[in-house]
């Protein structure tokens, strides 16, 4: 992957139609494909892009995490057909990495820094619409409930951005643009809402790929409420909302942290609180498992 070094100008979309139409690609059954007779758009099942010129591609597509690698092929927007190599399942998100045989595809840059911020304008890809104008309606949208009692894990994103304008569900896996032209990350969601999963989650997932040909997550093992859910205090006491308090389930037998978590050995417990980690405060706009 590669970061944006020369463009500092917003694309017109002409332009940024045409770069995106690109490195976009559908995902169909390969029973669909038959005969050399372009496959139907209503056929799409889902949406993936190039993420690297030697064939790599990510989707948010939750089919594939049980696909076969001979159900399914890859069409690029000049209906060429690849079958594909190889699948890599995010263990974290619903991210996945495929892999086709080829080269020289199109690739987009990643935005340097995705920590997106509310409001924020985007272009989604649509199949057969282009370029779809949208807006990020909030960082951290998965509202935290007061009643709801069941921890988060420190290995699990439980807060995306929400894209305002629904996408439709052969979007699910295309990229969602800046102006730019540089990816803030790929469409995700369900039935109600259409969310991102973020730039720096596709990086790190395609590293471990390119490395160990599968994609591993860091993990501490823990289970928290969020400090403002669980505390409820206002933002002038001292430390105001930030961090996490450590929360065990007994009835599920859910330990505040698993006994083959590298934090065993310090002696937390259930109430302890956590501000921040490796320096970098804990918050509602930067959760843990985001950091």
């Amino acid at each position: 992957f590669s970061t944006s070094q020369a463009e500092h100008t917003n694309l017109s979309r002409e332009t940024l139609t045409q770069k995106a139409g690109r490195t976009t690609a559908g995902i169909y059954r390969a029973s669909a494909l038959t005969g050399a007779i372009a496959p139907r758009e209503e056929d799409r099942l889902a949406s993936a892009f190039f993420l690297t010129e030697d064939g790599y591609l990510a989707t948010t597509a939750s089919f594939m995490r049980t696909a076969g690698i001979k159900d399914m092929a890859v069409v690029t927007q000049d209906a060429r057909v690849y079958r594909l190599e190889s699948i890599a399942v995010d263990p974290a998100t619903d991210l996945t990495i495929l892999k086709v045989k080829g080269s020289n595809f199109d690739v987009l840059p990643f935005v340097n820094n995705d920590r997106v911020d509310p409001g924020a304008f985007a272009w989604m890809v649509a199949p057969g619409e282009g370029l779809v104008p949208s807006e990020i309606i909030a960082v951290g949208a998965v509202a935290v409930s007061y009643k709801d009692r069941q921890p988060f894990s420190s290995d699990v994103p439980y807060r995306f951005n929400l894209i305002k304008n629904s996408a439709p569900s052969e979007s699910l896996g295309s990229p969602l643009l800046n102006g730019k032209g540089e990816v803030l990350g790929v469409i995700s969601g369900n039935k109600n809402n259409r969310s991102i999963v973020r730039a720096s989650f596709l990086k790190s997932a395609l590293d471990r790929v390119l490395k160990d040909h599968k994609i591993i997550r860091p993990s501490l093992g823990i289970h928290f409420f969020e400090a403002s859910q669980s505390l409820n205090l206002p933002e002038n006491t001292p430390y105001g909302n930030r961090g996490i308090v450590l929360a065990g389930d007994a009835a599920r037998r859910l330990l505040p942290v698993d006994r083959k978590s590298p934090l065993a050995s310090l002696g937390f417990k259930t109430g302890d609180r956590v501000l921040a980690l490796n320096n970098e405060s804990i918050s509602p706009l930067r959760s843990l498992p985001d950091i």
